[in-house]
């Protein structure tokens, strides 16, 4: 039992990173064999490790004991966006002021400046905050490159909202809302760029 467990840990880990880089891409089905024969482990801890990830909502169930890669409607992105800027308000009521928030988010490219920027706002915050707060930004994250083709101006937009939030400026909490707000509306726009970019370079369905 314990060496299932094991390897239902390991399974779900690289799972998990495939989706998240994009390896497999939204709507992907995935076939519980062929990742079982790849990750050299038995179907239970494939079955195990893609249950955990659907409640995660990283894997949404399709056919008869398959998956695929989750892909939000628009409603349910659009809300997604709503909710983690209720958590980073509430994180931010706790957060210290630190200048190597803006640091990391001029370095980084914009997804992962954003993921750490998250990481850094809610480290004085309750652990219910830090892990909704992340879970949250771990099914956003295949969006962020398709926010940056969608708004333009999204890595400056994340820059002057990094230096307000490493200032504790009295624009930092108003900035917080323009910013998860101006996704949540733009949800339409930005779930059809990441169905395109979602698609086989051969321009083949996904």
């Amino acid at each position: 039992m314990a060496e299932e467990e094991t390897a239902a840990r390991r399974v779900y880990a690289e799972i998990k990173q495939r989706i998240l880089q994009g390896a497999l891409p939204v709507r992907e089905r995935l076939d519980l064999e062929r990742l079982a024969a790849e990750l050299g482990v038995s179907l239970l801890p494939v079955r195990q490790a893609l249950a955990q990830l659907g409640w995660e909502q990283l894997v949404r169930p399709s056919t008869s004991q398959g998956y695929r890669v989750f892909f939000w409607s628009v409603a349910e992105l659009a809300a997604l966006y709503e909710w983690r800027g209720l958590l980073a308000l509430a994180a931010y009521e706790t957060a210290l002021p630190d200048p190597e928030i803006a640091r990391a988010c001029r370095l980084q490219p914009y997804p992962q400046a954003l993921w750490s920027l998250g990481r850094a706002l809610e480290q004085g915050a309750n652990p219910e905050i830090q892990l909704a707060a992340r879970a949250a930004d771990e099914r956003l994250y295949i969006a962020r490159p398709a926010e940056e083709d969608v708004l333009g101006d999204a890595g400056g937009e994340l820059e002057g909202l990094a230096q307000a939030l490493a200032l504790r400026s009295k624009r930092a909490k108003p900035l917080l809302r323009a910013f998860h707000r101006r996704r949540s509306n733009s949800a339409e726009r930005i779930r059809a760029r990441v169905a395109l970019l979602a698609l086989p370079s051969n321009g083949g369905k996904a």
